[in-house]
């Protein structure tokens, strides 16, 4: 059975509320395996801002890696061709300012193709990311 979450969100709320399972470093990093959330998340997304979203993904024939921005986090989107397992990981790219301490964490879990593909999406935040786009934040929610 498919769950049902209701979060307050803005007006109500100040930011948009990005469901995980986990959230470490004070909301910096957050990540979730529930297929749930992660469609919850993407509708959030997609509802709220229509905008076009520049994803770069890596396809493969077993499923997707897109990598896209989400205000102020980066977004590591795995997800099995058949919907049957998936992950989501938010980081705020202003938490890895070390680059070289960064691309050592993610290549712990990620592919050289993948780890590319993140470094893009950083190097576009750090450049044109303004206060202004600080609308999400993680919460993590348990049901």
């Amino acid at each position: 059975m498919k769950k049902k979450f209701i979060l307050e969100q803005p007006p109500f709320a100040n930011k948009f509320k990005l469901l995980v399972d986990e959230s470490i470093d004070f909301g910096k990093v957050g990540f979730t395996t529930d297929l749930d959330k992660i469609e919850y998340n993407l509708e959030l997304i997609s509802k709220e801002f229509k905008e076009s979203v520049d994803l770069h993904n890596l396809f493969t024939d077993k499923g997707i890696t897109a990598i896209f921005p989400v205000g102020k986090y980066i977004t590591i989107l795995e997800l099995k061709k058949d919907k049957t397992k998936g992950i989501m990981a938010l980081c705020d790219f202003k938490r890895f300012e070390n680059i070289s301490e960064t691309r050592n964490i993610l290549e712990k879990e990620y592919s050289e193709n993948i780890i590319k593909e993140w470094f893009k999406v950083y190097y576009i935040l750090t450049s044109e990311f303004s206060e202004d786009e600080d609308l999400f934040e993680l919460f993590v929610e348990s049901m």
